[in-house]
């Protein structure tokens, strides 16, 4: 490489340097060097062995390649500042790479300048002003294009930032932990061996970003943190990380989809797959679905699954092959299809000098599938090797850069139709630039996250208001940046933010939040009216008040009914005339407009019905039948799952785990519990081994707990029964189960906090209330118990917030509401109630919506 030296008295200063380099916005980064030397006086003294006379002469070489004397680029480092009071001095901050930027009064950004690509940044505090903590999120990486998302925040008040670490249940290492190291941005702690707990040496600013990770493993082991986001420190020290370690070795197994045409009568025998990462093989015998390989992964290790052997008459694929093992089995999904197509598209190389450059190096992966094709000409198209089966997911990526070039997929992921796919787009050009724009709304939430193209993801740290796309964008490619996931109380969306890549930096994205409303709504059926009454609930008191239009009309006598838990769509089966309705739940006002194709036939008579948590399947138990309904996302129509009606004998009262994956229905007249296991992806049902299981007799009501460790049965006359749920879904009676006297205990609920089970009881008109133990979830009478309700009580009911529960009274056919105390487990009546309009029935649902 060329080496000059510059006199002092010529270019000394760092802004007669940055003068020298033209910004990306001023124009393209690599200039003709005649045109460069004719604007800078100082050219025959920098370049004394180069011609300023050439004609036709380029920054890059004639292949393509950069010469070897082309100036470095330089990119700016910047970000925001939240929480400077005004008239506050006294910040500065260090880049890390030795420049350090003087932070002005009441200040809300910062910028260190032009820096060289390549360099090392870590943004740290230099000096704090008096009575203030700073704290820097996002502040250290590698300039390889623009940075603007650091954040610094200040603030009065600062909390430590610490948690828990734990060996997974199936490690063996009985000598502790040894050499691990954590970190939140540049603040790091070397754990010491064997510790329990933790706590970073540097508070966090209230109100800013913070993620710990893992720095250094520990040796021999492999370590995660929970959760693995950033999230916003409280105005309260953080005790809650969780960090977990293993030694131990994990599952890696799946399942495998037949698609058509005539999909489900094939068979997969003959498939065989390889985890290349250690050799291991299966091979699958005739129509088997799902699969276990032999060997386990270390936990952390790495994992490359894919289809060594193809079945007859089938082309298989596996989705996302590769990864890294967590502490936990992983189940991938293999597709299968009698057709298979091609994948391809081309290549599109955008100037200066376009057709003087070439593709040669660049290689290209499909990450669904980890098939590769590699450029070694000039050719401008291309066709990976693997075929696609028909249904199967394809993502398409650029796993090496040629030399000169910066290259990205335009349109990179969707689903392998049945005519193949040839019009992907590669974006190629030797000049590249920052996707960004400004943030308004966000304030101090965490979870934005922003992708490009589906692509490129960029996750957006609390108090920002400006950003950059982690991946620099080639002229001439299109971009399209959008909002792929909104802070929990935020909707955020994007504005401006698709186009063709110019060459200039893009600053004119919007990103706007606006915080999401909550109204919470109470429904009733009424038997006797055929329809269903909707009340708006009080968040802050508990009270109920009528809705307009209020009540819809639904079939013939509705009894039971259940809201989705988006709080977007109510379903009622109506007992008379064997029907189901369906509605949409107005956000705003809480009134019922039908889902398309309701009311359904042939749904039965109802007797229960339960949503998966999920929101996306639907189950209704009908005494000698259980039917599952697949539900729309976005229109809330039902379409039954494989497999449905389910039969039974004597199906009553249904419950669903908090994790969706299983589902029990009691039989009050035989005492025994029929469970089943849920596909997560078909809402079909398999019945558990074992099943139906014995349990206490006369059943009512069911209801899991928040871990799903416990389920807990009401009866009428037989006490409460508690039974623990193993992994593969057995109930087991806990120790003093059947807990009494009970009677007529309708409905039972458990408190948000699983602190708590409630009894309903419709013979004495009272709540039992028990306090739950957490580490083996026995019952005991809590001070107190039985409460005062309402006569006729049939159910049990919580809201979002837990402080209020709400009981029908099918006897005097009025809804009664009560204050929940959580710290001693008592209730007291909600004033106004009992609210007496409600006719027939015997169950209540609750929804919040968001708009």
């Amino acid at each position: 490489m060329l080496k000059t030296s510059v006199a002092p008295s010529t270019l000394s200063s760092s802004e007669a340097e940055r003068a020298s380099i033209p910004s990306p916005a001023q124009s393209p980064r690599r200039d003709g060097l005649k045109a460069r030397c004719l604007r800078l006086a100082a050219c025959a003294l920098v370049w004394t062995l180069v011609s300023c006379s050439g004609g036709g002469n380029d920054w890059a070489g004639s292949n393509g390649s950069p010469a070897s004397f082309a100036p470095p680029e330089r990119f700016s480092l910047s970000g925001t500042i939240s929480g400077l009071p005004r008239g506050t001095t006294g910040l500065v901050l260090a880049s890390g790479s030795g420049v350090t930027a003087q932070i002005a009064e009441s200040a809300t950004s910062f910028s260190f300048g032009a820096l060289d690509a390549g360099s090392v940044y870590a943004v740290t505090v230099e000096s704090a002003p008096s009575q203030l903590t700073c704290t820097v999120a996002g502040g250290s990486g590698t300039l390889r294009a623009d940075v603007s998302n650091v954040v610094v925040t200040c603030s009065e008040k600062a909390f430590t930032l610490g948690g828990s670490i734990t060996l997974a249940p199936d490690s063996s290492n009985g000598k502790g932990i040894s050499g691990l190291v954590l970190a939140n941005g540049s603040d790091t702690l070397s754990v010491p061996v064997g510790a329990g707990s933790f706590t970073m040496p540097a508070p966090v600013a209230s109100a800013s970003s913070y993620q710990v990770t893992v720095k250094t493993q520990p040796v021999g082991m492999s370590c995660a943190v929970s959760p693995t986001v950033a999230s916003t420190m409280p105005a309260s020290n953080v005790t809650t990380v969780t960090v977990m370690c293993t030694d131990q070795p994990y599952p890696l197994g799946g399942t495998v989809t037949l698609n058509g045409p005539s999909g489900a009568s094939l068979s997969a025998q003959g498939l065989t797959l390889t985890n290349t990462a250690n050799g291991d093989q299966y091979t699958f015998g005739a129509n088997a679905s799902t699969f276990t390989m032999a060997m386990r992964v270390p936990y952390g290790g790495a994992y490359v699954l894919s289809v060594t052997t193809q079945p007859a008459n089938l082309t298989c694929a596996v989705n996302n092959p590769s990864g890294i093992m967590p502490a936990g089995n992983v189940a991938l999904a293999i597709t299968c299809a009698t057709r298979s197509y091609a994948l391809g598209g081309m290549v599109v190389i955008n100037g200066p000098n376009a057709a003087a450059l070439s593709p040669q190096g660049l290689v290209l992966t499909n990450t669904s599938n980890g098939d590769t094709y590699s450029f070694t000409t000039t050719a401008a198209s291309f066709t990976m090797p693997l075929a696609v089966p028909y249904g199967a997911a394809y993502s398409l990526a650029v796993m090496t850069q040629p030399p000169g070039l910066n290259c990205t997929v335009n349109n990179p992921s969707a689903t392998m139709p049945a005519n193949g796919v040839a019009n992907v787009i590669v974006n190629c050009s030797n000049q590249s630039f920052t996707l960004g724009g400004s943030i308004t709304g966000l304030g101090s939430a965490s979870g934005l996250v922003l992708t490009n193209q589906s692509g490129d993801s960029t996750t957006i740290l609390a108090n920002a208001t400006g950003f950059n796309m982690n991946t620099v964008v080639p002229y001439g490619a299109a971009y399209s940046v959008a909002v792929s996931q909104s802070p929990a109380t935020l909707r955020c969306s994007a504005a401006n933010g698709t186009g063709v890549m110019p060459a200039a930096n893009v600053t004119a994205i919007v990103v706007s939040c606006t915080p999401i409303l909550h109204k919470t709504f109470l429904f009733a059926p009424n038997a006797n009216l055929n329809s269903i009454s909707v009340f708006a609930v009080d968040a802050a008191t508990g009270a109920l008040s009528t809705t307009p239009n209020s009540p819809a009309t639904t079939g013939a006598s509705p009894n039971v009914i259940s809201v989705s838990p988006n709080g977007k769509f109510l379903y009622s089966p109506n007992y008379s005339d064997g029907t189901l309705s369906g509605f949409a739940i107005d956000p705003v006002q809480g009134s019922l407009a039908p889902v398309p194709g309701s009311p359904y036939a042939g749904a039965g008579g109802g007797q229960s019905t339960i949503f998966t948590p999920s929101g996306n399947f639907l189950y209704v138990v009908d005494g000698t039948t259980l039917r599952g309904f697949g539900v729309d996302a976005n229109t809330g129509a039902l379409t039954p799952v494989s497999g449905s009606p389910y039969p039974l004998v004597g199906g009553y009262a249904s419950a669903i785990n908090p994790q969706g994956t299983l589902l029990y229905v009691a039989n009050y007249t035989t005492g025994q519990l029929y469970g089943y296991s849920i596909d997560p992806a078909t809402g079909s049902l398999i019945a558990l081994a074992g099943s139906p299981f014995a349990i206490v007799n006369a059943a009512l009501g069911l209801g899991f707990d928040p871990t799903g460790a416990n389920l807990y049965i009401s009866t009428n006359g037989n006490g409460v029964g508690a039974y623990s749920i193993d992994p593969s879904g057995v109930p087991t009676a806990l120790p003093g189960s059947p807990y009494g006297p009970t009677q007529g205990g309708y409905a039972v609920s458990v408190d948000s906090t699983g602190n708590y089970v409630l009894v309903a009881s419709s013979s004495d008109g009272k709540i039992y209330v028990w306090s739950r133990a957490a580490g083996t979830g026995t019952l005991s009478p809590t001070a107190g118990s039985p409460f005062a309700a309402v006569a006729g009580a049939s159910t049990v009911l919580f809201d979002a917030s837990g402080l209020h529960l709400y009981v029908y009274d099918f006897a005097a056919a009025q809804i009664a509401a009560f204050n929940f105390d959580a710290q001693n487990g008592t209730i007291s009546p909600v004033a106004g109630s009992p609210i007496a309009n409600v006719d027939g029935g015997y169950s209540l649902a609750i929804g919040t919506t968001s708009y």
